[in-house]
């Protein structure tokens, strides 16, 4: 049996849903609690300058710059490059994928880069571009129907295969659509805790985000979160 500690590294978060906006001073603010509790881990600021290029920003509880990211959908709306520059660990990331080979460039300070380069046939998901995943899939979604994809995991260097379908929600969360992601393979699916996803059903945004995050704890180690999501401009119609 895999250790748990091994299998929580693959649950890169969805993250940050992809803007109906397209004006630079757009803005979606994600904020990352401890699960149960108002303890504030970090948030998570998105803007995007054209439909097709994106930035994300990462700041402690106290306004902290813990990282930064550059998202290009130009090429696949579901498969973005990307750009992650991590402040604590002086690593930067680079994934930038063609046809069908996906290139992983992990370049800590001071050291050689490593390269990978991945060759898959089948559907593959990066990062953010989950959030169009589920939108181009909404209707299936909502039809009952499994969705399943490969979802791109840089710390591991590989794709793992999910499955999405969408679930019950609370009684009071009645303008929502409520979604569950985990592993198809039922080893790593024993060891690592499902994906809760909230979005709401006019908008088609993303609201909530429940289970393990991106950003690692102050240790390095992955840590599970419950992030909301809120629209500035909304706020201020």
């Amino acid at each position: 049996m895999l250790s748990n500690n091994r299998w929580r590294v693959l649950c890169c978060s969805m993250l940050l849903v992809a803007a109906a906006h397209t004006s630079a001073d757009a803005y979606v603010i994600g904020t990352a609690y401890a699960p149960g509790s108002n303890h504030v881990l970090y948030t998570e600021s998105y803007t995007t300058s054209s439909s097709a290029h994106a930035r994300v920003r990462y700041e402690s509880a106290d306004g902290g710059l813990l990282a930064e990211k550059q998202l290009d959908f130009s090429q696949d709306r579901h498969a973005p490059d990307v750009i992650r520059n991590d402040y604590r660990l002086n690593l930067v990331l680079t994934i930038k994928t063609k046809n069908n080979a996906t290139t992983l460039q992990a370049q800590r300070k001071g050291k050689a880069a490593l390269d990978t380069t991945l060759e898959i046939d089948e559907k593959l998901v990066i990062d953010a571009g989950f959030d169009f995943f589920v939108q181009d899939h909404w209707y299936d979604l909502m039809q009952g129907e499994d969705i399943k994809f490969r979802f791109l995991v840089p710390a591991r260097k590989t794709a793992i295969k999910l499955k999405l379908k969408q679930r019950n929600c609370a009684a009071a969360e009645q303008q929502r659509a409520c979604f569950r992601v985990k592993p198809t393979n039922w080893i790593i699916a024993a060891v690592m805790p499902p994906i809760d996803l909230e979005y709401d059903k006019n908008s088609l945004r993303l609201m909530r985000f429940s289970g393990l995050g991106q950003l690692p704890d102050s240790n390095g180690k992955s840590q599970e979160v419950d992030i909301h999501y809120r629209y500035p401009a909304d706020d201020a119609a």
